[in-house]
């Protein structure tokens, strides 16, 4: 009896974690889209559950049974063929996972090359969650990662590994370095995807690829790698949405990203000359008229919203047909009308991140003249609101930290982490996501302070 009872109860809290399932509630699309998360709702003034896309599915079971979309509901035959077993190969899930499609074809991977699938990595526990519902599978800590799948949990293996790893584990993820590239599909015209009379036909302009857009995660705070969904409506209105991106196209070892792939890149020589990063630029010189998307690595800065720039194209063609001409694109605008970060879980790379990649956006050379001392200047206005400008001397090239600290000891920002010459030069610091209260700021030359002043916010 007592066998019986702990199987029923194992039996049902496993069928109980199947209903609560990413794949089983959809959750994701509507949670994202919704006004109240800052989602495409809020352009399109279009409730969710009116669209198809709430009941996304693969066409048919995993059986091969046609669906009818008109009763659809998610349930376990969409992944398992139970007559042949439970297994689910991967071309179930390419499916659904049409980006992993793009990825495959488009580049060799060293798990898949090793014979490693879907499910290797994405275990059960993890696509049928436990018993929480949750909104996303962002929200899960039921998968497996680099480190606890059982094959990377021993590094480094080599001095140039223990280098590496010393140096990065701490502040990166393992796919800012190790992952090929990322790919998105740029210019979506949004009408396609809600106007009734086409609902779920899309028509980007094009799939951009060989790009690293580097951000930071939220939950660890690390750099890792962010993407984004752009989109064009009613003609000249424009939206991007920033999210976590997972590539599943890891290189091989001799051809991971190399230090200058990041350090110095030509998109941070960019924003230091410009404040500018072009994104994504329409060409029209050449025929058809394209817009072009900045390979290699891209950071996103503090000031996203102004510095990241975009151009989008309107496609004047016939729209009631899954054929494009690509000489029917024509140019619509420059820039963002709105735009929605998933701050939950990515937000920008911090100031301290951007000196680190070699930026020196907001820090100013005001003199070239030798110090004869590493000083620290009182910063100017004091008391400030939420602006204030912080000067400091170097005496020779030396590694600068320029720290601000609450009143507690907590480090709250880095405004300098960089090597700089000897000169007189100046950062602005930004108070205005800080509460008024006493803060306290750093200068350290070489790992040694040489001064420390405090300073007065209030709002």
């Amino acid at each position: 009896m007592l066998v019986f009872g702990l199987a029923l109860i194992l039996i049902t809290e496993s069928l109980f974690a199947q209903t609560t399932s990413f794949h089983m509630l959809r959750k994701g699309h509507s949670y994202f889209y919704s006004a109240t998360n800052g989602g495409f709702e809020t352009i399109s003034n279009i409730p969710i559950n009116t669209l198809r896309c709430l009941k996304c599915h693969p066409g048919k079971l995993a059986n091969n049974t046609p669906i009818d979309t008109a009763t659809y509901q998610p349930g376990c035959n969409d992944c398992h063929n139970f007559s042949v077993g439970n297994a689910v190969p991967d071309t179930i899930c390419s499916r659904c996972h049409s980006r992993q499609v793009t990825e495959k074809s488009f580049y060799t991977d060293k798990h898949r090359s090793a014979g490693m699938t879907c499910v290797t990595c994405h275990i059960k526990d993890e696509m049928h969650a436990d018993a929480t519902p949750y909104s996303t599978p962002f929200d899960t800590v039921q998968g497996k990662t680099c480190q606890t799948v059982g094959c990377h949990n021993v590094i480094p293996v080599t001095p140039d590994d223990s280098l590496a790893h010393s140096t990065h584990m701490s502040k990166l993820e393992c796919a800012t370095c190790h992952a090929r590239s990322q790919i998105t599909c740029y210019n979506c015209h949004f009408e396609t995807e809600i106007w009734q009379g086409m609902r779920g036909f899309k028509r980007p302009i094009a799939k951009f690829k060989d790009f690293i857009m580097l951000g930071r995660i939220t939950k660890t705070g690390k750099v890792g790698i962010v993407n984004y969904q752009s989109i064009i409506y009613q003609g000249n209105k424009t939206f991007n949405a920033w999210g976590p991106y997972y590539p599943h196209t890891i290189m091989p070892k001799d051809s991971t990203r190399s230090c200058t792939g990041c350090h110095n890149a030509p998109t941070i020589t960019e924003y230091n000359n410009t404040t500018k990063i072009v994104v994504a630029k329409w060409d029209s010189v050449s025929t058809p008229k394209k817009i072009i998307h900045t390979q290699g690595m891209i950071p996103i800065p503090p000031d996203y919203q102004t510095s990241l720039q975009f151009d989008f194209a309107n496609y004047i063609g016939r729209v009631d047909t899954a054929y494009t001409n690509p000489a029917q694109w024509a140019f619509a605008k420059h820039g963002l009308t709105a735009q929605q970060m998933l701050s939950q879980y990515v937000m920008p790379l911090t100031a301290s991140q951007m000196t680190k990649l070699g930026s020196t956006i907001g820090i100013t050379p005001i003199s070239s003249e030798v110090p004869g001392n590493f000083d620290l200047f009182q910063n100017y206005p004091n008391p400030f609101n939420p602006y204030t400008i912080i000067k400091f001397n170097v005496a020779k090239t030396s590694n600068i930290t320029l720290n601000v600290y609450n009143n507690l000891g907590k480090l709250i920002t880095t405004l300098v982490s960089q090597r700089l010459n000897p000169g007189v030069y100046q950062v602005d610091f930004d108070g205005k996501s800080l509460p008024s209260g006493i803060y306290y700021y750093s200068l350290n030359a070489d790992g040694k302070v040489s001064a420390t002043k405090k300073m007065l916010l209030i709002k």
